[in-house]
């Protein structure tokens, strides 16, 4: 998945600090990051501080540290308006893929932390623009106090099975077009295993049991933690699309694994479930 970067390390210690010439900057803007094409040995890449002093006038006072991977930095751009000259260019977050694996992470959690700092400039109690905690990763209104810790949604992702088979799904309005798993945030008030009763009774019609836990994924894309299980058919196997009403899904079919198409992306815990399931490793066999 996304997170497995190892031996590469992942530092997401709180510091303020100024740029390096070897820091590498996230520079994100309406859902596109900043990535640079063929840039010589580094091949395709997110720039480098020195990169992108090199073309735009940015203080470096204004850049903000956000963690490191293997002791580089990663540092927040100022600015959306660099200049997309010498192969760099805003790209939407499928050119993720296109990055060696630990810039690929680094890049997901970036846009998360980036979307976070430009949607809480402000004080949602008083309107005082917040101020940066000088000891963690927190934004602090200095009129009332309030404090604000980067917002992470949970999200629960299941793996339906019946005798063999496994229920998936696609979009009825999304850029995305390949077959995926029911999923869902979580709700106030639920535990992990109601949200994903709730969420197949809501999209599929179809009741479950047996859950089992199979893992997480901080996915920065989207700003959630996604938490996967898989559950067991309990009663008719019947689906009925969008039981709650509302247009989310556009197919649902079951599938056996001679029936799947091959897992290309591993990306995402979606997939690895997938095929976790075509491989027969699913807690529900193992258990």
């Amino acid at each position: 998945m996304i997170q497995d970067i190892e031996p590469a390390r992942f530092d997401n210690a709180y510091k303020i600090r100024a740029p390096r010439a070897d820091d590498r900057v996230i520079c994100y803007r309406a859902g596109e990051l900043l990535i640079r094409e063929n840039g010589g040995e580094d091949g395709t890449h997110l720039p480098r501080y020195d990169e992108i002093a090199a073309f735009d006038d940015l203080a470096p006072e204004d850049f903000r540290y956000l963690f490191a991977v293997d002791g580089i930095g990663y540092m927040l751009c100022p600015s959306a308006d660099i200049a997309e000259v010498d192969g760099l260019s805003f790209e939407r977050q499928s050119a993720l893929r296109k990055l060696p694996k630990p810039q690929a992470f680094a890049g997901a959690c970036g846009m998360h932390l980036a979307e976070w700092y430009a949607r809480n400039r402000f004080c949602g109690r008083c309107g005082t623009l917040l101020e940066a905690s000088a000891s963690e990763r927190a934004l602090i209104c200095p009129s009332c106090g309030d404090t604000n810790y980067p917002h992470i949604s949970p999200v629960v992702i299941v793996g339906i099975l019946n005798h063999g088979q496994i229920l998936l799904t696609r979009y009825a309005h999304s850029s995305y077009v390949h077959w995926s798993l029911v999923a869902g945030f979580v709700e106030v008030g639920e535990t992990l295993e109601d949200a994903v009763r709730r969420e197949v009774a809501e999209e599929v019609g179809l009741k479950v049991t047996n859950l089992c836990y199979h893992k997480s994924q901080p996915w920065g894309i989207t700003g959630t933690v996604l938490m996967g299980f898989f559950a067991e058919v309990d009663g008719s196997a019947t689906v009925t699309l969008n039981a709650d009403g509302l247009d989310e899904l556009g197919e649902a079919r079951w599938f056996t694994r001679d029936e799947m198409e091959p897992i290309m992306d591993h990306l995402s815990l979606t997939h690895e479930m997938m095929e976790s399931f075509w491989l027969g490793h699913t807690c529900a066999d193992e258990g």
